[in-house]
Order: structure tokens, then sequence, then C-alpha cells
């Protein structure tokens, strides 16, 4: 058989792709030897942390020291059992999520967490106890966005098929180049499930199953000052735990404890102005910025049509998580009360019972050239603007209400912020904003930097291409508060000025932040009035018992990861009060703890509790053994996790 002619083009193109690699050949040797080093590292946290997994399905139920519910089987929530499986407790899971919802993310309402590519706001690099085991997540510095795009692409079409992106190794781009990327929820949510089935929390989880009312079993838990003087010689009955769900009369436990991880970012928060129907009517689209991913941006209306149909809706999971990594509460600046009505949608009402427009799949965006107006300044505004220029919009505005610090994502720097360790302004935390100022912010510092709020006073967002886009034209920053919205686009008002104006715009997108997940589920006396999130003792522990833990759920502005190693220690600190009667706090400690810390942070701009830094964080653990000295010989198990396995049966029970 004849070989047919090879052409030239056909014969050039091997060459320059070769030529490529060898010029990029040092680069590439530098940074191998660096993901080599990176990974043996991880390897050697990994067998020197990683938690003793079962191994058999019945393993932590033969003699389990005790019974712990976890609410939430979020990233947070998963791991939180996989400790107490690890540790010789059995757990039950609970989440109201479907299945299919569970597995896979990014198939979740869109009103039920934050936009896909946002996984949490600080650099992925240093994750590496992110779900709170020492089994950390890999990270894949070579993955190629084009690779990572095919995946997703493909598991949208077959949402029930698990795409396992964690196998792949590193691979080019047609360029021949290596790209870096930031790790997709959806190779969050592998790694998570990877756990859920390593830890066999598989058979211990109750999907579809809310939890609507927790109890105390009669008979146990804190009594009250009189019944305590008239038995002063028996010791106080820790409280053990009901738990009822819907759908069903009768509850689960009893429970020795139980840990709350629903997060911190519940149903959006959807701001209703003045004008929107006439907006609507005329010529665009108001959307929450938390509905990007399910909206189609490229190519034609039909095209997307068909994209859109292919994603499923449905509850969306807990991003406990992630986090920690969108507003839990609107933000904070120019009051709405006099110029808007905010109503935040219910899902309930949103998707009809699941017969209204919502079944059908979200109605394609179009953005491409278009004018798009952004209200919010916060993570969720800078990553809708991000979003936005990349998929092609003409303009793009940035309405701010209030300044916030942006930060760039360099491991190092955002290291050395955490690092402070008194977790509130200080009088040389100029010096960081100024450096900030200058470096980073450059000429757009006066218009774009906060002018009169320090850093360490809230929540930074961590972006390296905003101010770019700011500096070349394609997105606008305004200080303003929104009035209304007419046929045209959006009224505004400068700040400092009462005149209106009105910018044009095609698409409205509502970064207004996210509703706190109620708790309404856990006892009111629980939570007395100046002792309510995140005035708890050590920001998790409920100040009235300290069998109530709420992981990641009580946060609400930090400069840390919300998906890291205290989410292991918080654990085995519940557990030690399990086992050890004499490490237990009483309420009144408790509470003087919160007292204490108010006192020594009095003044600080974001609160005792509402701000504080992982450096600040690490402090209060030590303190916590060595204020206690009873509690230092588990140190070594609350902070390393070394200990106390099912091979410790007969050496420990519950007290």
């Amino acid at each position: 058989m004849a070989r047919e002619p090879v052409s030239a083009l056909q014969l050039n193109l091997p060459l320059r792709l070769r030529w490529s690699s060898i010029r990029s050949l040092p680069s590439r040797i530098i940074i191998f030897f660096f993901d080599l080093v990176y990974q043996l590292v991880q390897l050697f946290i990994i067998l020197l942390f990683k938690p003793p997994t079962p191994k058999s399905q019945q393993q932590p139920s033969v003699e389990p020291f005790g019974r712990i519910a976890v609410i939430g089987a979020g990233l947070t929530g998963v791991s939180t059992a996989a400790h107490c499986i690890a540790h010789n407790f059995d757990v039950t899971l609970y989440d109201s999520r479907t299945p299919s919802i569970f597995i896979c993310p990014f198939t979740a309402h869109p009103r039920a967490r934050p936009n896909r590519k946002r996984i949490r706001r600080w650099d992925l690099v240093p994750c590496k106890l992110h779900f709170g085991t020492a089994d950390q997540l890999p990270y894949i510095p070579f993955l190629s966005r084009r690779l990572l795009a095919r995946r997703l692409s493909e598991a949208r079409r077959d949402p029930g098929r698990w795409v396992f992106l964690l196998s792949l190794s590193a691979e080019r781009t047609t360029s021949g180049d290596w790209e870096w990327t930031l790790i997709d929820t959806v190779l969050l949510s592998e790694e998570i499930r990877r756990i859920w089935e390593e830890y066999k929390l598989d058979v211990r989880t109750k999907l579809k199953t809310e939890v609507v009312k927790v109890e105390r079993v009669p008979g146990t838990g804190p009594v009250s000052k009189e019944d305590k003087s008239k038995e002063s010689d028996k010791p106080l009955p820790r409280s053990q735990w009901l738990v009822y769900t819907s759908g069903s009369d009768q509850p689960d436990g009893p429970f020795d404890a139980v840990v709350c991880t629903i997060g911190t970012c519940g149903d959006p928060i959807r701001v209703h102005f003045d004008g929107t129907e006439e907006f609507e009517r005329a010529r665009g689209r108001v959307v929450h910025s938390s509905e990007l991913d399910q909206l189609g941006t490229e190519g034609s209306d039909e095209q997307h049509n068909e994209e859109g149909k292919s994603e499923s809706s449905g509850e969306g999971p807990d991003t406990s998580s992630t986090d920690v990594l969108t507003e839990a509460q609107p933000e904070q600046g120019i009051s709405y009360a006099d110029k808007v009505k905010a109503s935040t949608e219910s899902l309930d009402e949103d998707t009809d019972g699941g017969k209204g427009k919502d079944s059908e799949g979200p109605k394609p965006l179009n953005i491409k050239g278009k004018t798009v107006a952004i209200v919010g300044s916060g993570a969720s505004g800078v990553e809708a603007a991000e979003w936005a220029v990349e998929k092609g919009a003409g303009k793009v505005l940035l309405l701010a209400r209030d300044d916030k610090w942006i930060i760039p994502r360099n491991v190092v720097f955002d290291t050395i912020l955490a690092m402070q360790p008194f977790g509130r302004e200080m009088p040389l935390s100029f010096v960081v904003e100024s450096f900030l100022r200058k470096f980073h912010y450059g000429g757009l510092a006066p218009a774009v930097a906060p002018q009169n709020k320090g850093l360490f006073a809230g929540t930074p967002v961590v972006n390296d291409v905003i101010l770019d886009y700011i500096r070349e034209g394609k997105m606008d920053y305004i200080r303003c508060s929104t009035e209304r919205l007419t046929s045209k686009g959006v009224v505004c008002k400068y700040h400092g000025s009462d005149k209106e104006v009105e910018f044009d715009a095609n698409i409205v997108i509502l970064a207004t932040g996210f509703k706190r997940p109620s708790t309404d589920f856990l006892p009111k006396d629980l939570f007395p009035p100046e002792y309510d999130r995140p005035n708890l003792y050590l920001q998790t522990f409920s100040a009235e018992d300290w069998s109530v833990l709420l992981t990641n759920a009580a946060y609400m502005n930090a400069l840390g990861t919300v998906g890291h190693f205290h989410i292991g220690i918080y654990t085995r600190i519940l557990l030690t009060f399990l086992l050890d009667k004499d490490a237990r706090p009483a309420a009144d400690d408790m509470k003087l703890w919160v007292d204490v810390l108010r006192f020594i942070k009095r003044g600080a701009p974001g609160g005792a509790l509402g701000f504080f830094t992982y450096a600040e964080l690490t402090i209060w653990f030590l303190a916590f053994h060595l204020f206690r000295p009873s509690r230092l010989r588990w140190i070594f198990f609350i902070m390393q996790g070394w200990g106390v396995t099912h091979e410790d049966a007969g050496r420990f029970k519950v007290e």
C-alpha cells in the first residue's frame, strides 16, 4: 500500500512544538522538581498525621466510645465524621440533599451555593490539610485548563457519571506549555467522596433527610442552680441528644454530642430594586451572582438552551466549606432601608414545588459585547466582574457601596497576613496597608483601595486580575449606592453626593451575598443573647453546653483558611470532652472565656470573635491546654491526632 505524501505543514508542526518544548525545558525542570518536593512533603504529612481508616464496615460500631450526630454532609461535615470514625466513635451524618447533588455539586441548584470557580478566597496551594484530616487534597499544578474543561463538559452531559480528575498525571496544552489552574469544585467533591467512602461514611449517611429539631434526652444535661445546690455531691450529668427528622415521628439517638456543619452560606440575598420589572421588560436581565455557572454565555441562545437542559436542578449542597468562601451576610455600607425593598426568595417559592420555570433549566445569558452592571464589591462582586470580562462583556461596571481590600493570590504574602497574632487592627497595620497600596494597587489606590477601613477588620478579597482589568479599561470601579433600575440601566448616587447618575446597562448581576443558614433546629437555650454566633466558646462550642459544636457554622470574617486543620482539632477537642470529664469546661468557664476575649479585643473594628486570624486561632488552641493542666496529656491527640483508636476500646469510654 502506497504511503500518502506528507505536506510541509505536517513536517513543520512537530518541529515547532519540539523547539517550543526545548526552549521551555529549564522552567519545566524547575517546576517539575518543585512539584516533586511538594508531593514528597505531602506524602510525609499523610504518613505522619493521617487518621487510621476502618478495616471493616462494622469497626467503629463493635465497641464505639460513643455516638455523634453530624448535621451537614459538606466538606466540613464529612471531615468531622471521618475523624470520629478514625477515633472509634460511631456517627450518623445527615444531609437534606439528594445523592446526585451530594456527589456532583456542579449540578446543584444555583441558589444554594456560590459559583463553581471560587472554591475559597485563599490560595489553594497551602491547603495540605484541607479536609481536617491529614489525608490531604492532592494538588495538581500541571493540570491543563483545556483538559479540565473537557472533563467538566463530560460530567455535565452525564451528571450521574463520576469524572476522576485526581488520577490524571500532568498533561500539556496544545502549545506545549504547562498551565497552572485552581482546583475546581469537581476535584474537591471527588476528594470529599473518596474520604466519605474510605472512612465507611456511606453506610452512615442519611441523605434527603432534613433535621427539624434537636432536643436533649429527658433527665440529661445541665441542671438549674437550685437543683445543683440540692445535690451538691452529685456530678452534673452530661447531655445526650435526640435528632428529629422530617417524615419521621420517631427520633434518632440518643447521641452523645451534636456537630452542626451547615456552613455560613445559605439562600442568596436578593435585593429587589424599584424599576426591576421595567428594566427586564425593556432590555435586560437581572440575575444573582450564584447563578452564573448555570447560565450559558457563549454562542447562540439555542446552543445555550441545549447546555442548560443538561444541568439538573434541585436543592444545592452545603458549602461550609467553601468556603467559607462567599459573603455570609450583606455587605456593610450605605443602608438600603430607605431606598429598596430587600426580599430573599426561598427555594420552594422559586421552584414552585419543582413544577415552575426552573424545572426547564435556567434561561441562557449572552453577555458578549454587552454592558454588565454588578451591584456589590465583595468577593462575589469581584468574581462576577472577572467572569463577565472573561466571557466577552463589552463593558463591566462594578458598583461598590463599600470598598473591600483586594490582596494578591500569593501563598507567601497571604500566609504572612494570616500569621498576625492579634486578630485586630494594630498601630503598625498601616505598614502592610501602605505596602498593598503602593505595590498592588499602584495608581488605583485612591480610587479603589479602602480609605477608612483597616485590612484586619474584615475578610479581604483575593484576586490577581481585577485591578489589571480596571487599568486596561475593561471595567469601571464606581463608588456609589444603587438607587433603582430604569428601562435604560441603573440609577446610582456617588458617595458624598445627592446627585443621581444613570448608567446604561444590559445586564444587572446582584452580588449581594447570602443569608446565614438557620440553626433554629437547635434548642434556643444553647445560645443566650450575648453568647450567640459568633460569640461562642473557642468560636465554635455553645457556651451553655460543650456537647454542641458548630464547626465553620459560626464564622463571619477572618484571615485564614476555612477548611484547614482546625476542623480536626475542634472535633478531637469534642472527643476529649466526652472521654475525660476533668477536661470539660463548665458553662460559666466558657462564658468567661468569651468575656475575657471581648475585654482583650475591645474596640476592635471586626469585633472580638467576628474577625480573627489563623495565628490567633492557633493561640486559642495552645491556651486551651496550658490554662487547664489536666488537658496537657491530650495535647498530642488534639493537635496531631495521635492515639485513641479502636484498639483502645478497653482503656477509654465516654464518662
